[in-house]
Formats: C-alpha cells, sequence, structure tokens
C-alpha cells in the first residue's frame, strides 16, 4: 500500500496501454522504400491518384471503457446493458468489386481517362484474387501501399466530417435505413472546395 501511495505522489497511475502497429524491420524498409520511390512526386501527379475507402457508421455508439455500477444479481437489467444493432454486414470481396465496377471506374474514367493510378488502403477485401483480377482485368494501375502503413488517404478527414454532422443532428437515426440516408445527405451537404486534407 506504502508503494502504491509513493507511485501515485509521482505521478504513476494506473492506466491503460496504447496501442501501436507492430513494425518489423522489413515493414521499415517498404516504407523507406515507398518514400524513396515517390520523393519527386508534385501535385500533379497526386491529382492523377484515385483513392477508395470505406468507413463505420453505428446506430448505437458503442465505448470498451464504459463501465457500470451494480451488484451481482443485476447483470440483465435493462441499465446495465448497452443495445447491440445488427448492421447490414461487413464489406467482402463481391461487393468491392461491384462498387469498382459500378461507381470508381465510371467516375476514374469520365475525370481522368484512363490516366489514373488507384490507390487503397490494403484492407482483405482490396487484396483478394477477385479484387485483384478485376483490377488487372480492367487495366487499372494499382499504387503499391506498403503493410502496415499509417492511412494517408484524406477521405478519412471526409469521413471525419460526415461522422460529425450526424452526430450532431437533432433528428438522430433510429434505424439502418435513416442512418443510411443521414450518411449520404451528410457527405454530398459537403462544400465541393472542402480541403480533404484538413480534418476540421
Amino acid at each position: 500500500m506504502l508503494v502504491k501511495l509513493r507511485l501515485i505522489r509521482e505521478g504513476y497511475f494506473v492506466r491503460r496501454l496504447l496501442k501501436k502497429l507492430l513494425l518489423l524491420q522489413r515493414h521499415r524498409q517498404a516504407r523507406m522504400d515507398w518514400a524513396r520511390n515517390h520523393l519527386r512526386w508534385r501535385p500533379g501527379h497526386w491529382q492523377h491518384v484515385v483513392f477508395s475507402d470505406e468507413s463505420r457508421f453505428l446506430l448505437c455508439q458503442i465505448d470498451d471503457r464504459m463501465r457500470v455500477h451494480r451488484q451481482q444479481h443485476e447483470a440483465y437489467c435493462e441499465d446495465c446493458i448497452v443495445p447491440r444493432v445488427q448492421v447490414d454486414g461487413n464489406l467482402d470481396q463481391y461487393q468491392y468489386v461491384q462498387i469498382l465496377e459500378e461507381t470508381l471506374l465510371p467516375f476514374a474514367r469520365l475525370t481522368l481517362g484512363h490516366s489514373f493510378v488507384y490507390k487503397d488502403d490494403n484492407t482483405r477485401p482490396h487484396r483478394t484474387c477477385t479484387v485483384v483480377n478485376f483490377t488487372e482485368t480492367e487495366g487499372m494501375e494499382h499504387m503499391e501501399w506498403p503493410a502496415m502503413s499509417l492511412d494517408m488517404n484524406p477521405i478519412e478527414n471526409m469521413w471525419s466530417k460526415v461522422t460529425r454532422t450526424t452526430d450532431a443532428s437533432v433528428n438522430q437515426p433510429t434505424n439502418l435505413a435513416e442512418l443510411r440516408q443521414a450518411v449520404i445527405d451528410a457527405w454530398q451537404a459537403l462544400p465541393l472546395q472542402t480541403n480533404p486534407g484538413n480534418p476540421d
């Protein structure tokens, strides 16, 4: 007990461990190689990169750090339970190919012709044989992205703006259809001159 009090007086408190990516030497080397290969890229080069990304939106915000004071027999009391809502499901390789075929590819070709580079974030649905075969068949140039790398996709900041808009809405969605429409409305309401590199 004395040791604990001494630690507290010195500013040492019990805290959660922070999480970070496990970087091996091969990951560091791949990052460095990628940076060197793109060192001389200018804004004109990046204007021909088409980014792909997705985000998760929840009806009920769940924080794993939430706690409740209760007695042992109150485990299933209404006030001691966090509701869980069944969602449409996670994005799979076939849905992703459909998005590429029906949305991303027509947009990229209409905007940039065939001189564009496609970049995703290496998540599992993006790297399946089905997706790779589709992109190769369509002649889509793919930007390699080192494993275990930070996400540099500017769409991440756009998702942040959409999330803040939906969270601040007076009329919160009560079902998946309303949530989907709220996200679409928030995205379409973003000004065209929005800077995607600025999360604010």
